[in-house]
């Protein structure tokens, strides 16, 4: 049956899903360490408590886990719906077209094939498109949330020292 084709993908899914989980979880200890000794530096205070925060840890590893199998569903779908000797042939004549190709096929776009090109690969894959935008998104995202970050450690610092030196 289909859905016993369908378990061993979503079972390797799941599989790399939680092996991200425990790299993720080693590579935020290591950077927390890290962090942890330069903030120390930066403001020698007698005590410092850094409890793990285990609700936290548990509602970003259930989203990780979701999200690699929701996005492992809709492949596994498509390849058990056709006949296994199609879904393990190669070659280019193989898949259907789909995306936006028949409508960008007929788009007429100034200048040579080579410069419309870039442009026809974006439009012909809307999902790819949309799936790299999005990881563009979260990674500048992440970027600009840690720079200001810093920037109002900085600007925390320069106020104390402002204060107690009395300077303006």
């Amino acid at each position: 049956p289909r859905r016993w084709l369908a378990l061993r993908p979503l079972l390797l899914a799941l599989e790399v899903a939680l092996i991200g989980v425990v790299a993720g979880l080693l590579v935020g200890w290591l950077v927390g360490e890290a962090m942890d000794a330069l903030t120390e530096s930066y403001f020698p205070l007698p005590v410092w408590l850094r409890p793990f925060q285990l609700g936290a840890f548990l509602r970003a590893t259930a989203l990780g886990v979701a999200m690699v199998l929701v996005a492992s569903v809709w492949p596994v779908l498509r390849a058990v719906r056709v006949p296994p000797i199609q879904a393990i042939r190669t070659g280019p004549l193989t898949t259907l077209r789909g995306g936006l190709a028949p409508l960008v096929q007929r788009l007429p776009l100034p200048g040579s094939i080579i410069t419309s090109m870039p442009l026809r690969d974006v439009l012909r894959r809307p999902r790819r498109t949309l799936l790299t935008v999005l990881g563009i998104a979260a990674t500048v995202a992440t970027l600009v949330g840690l720079f200001g970050m810093i920037d109002s450690i900085y600007q925390t610092i320069d106020d104390g020292e402002t204060e107690l030196v009395g300077r303006v």
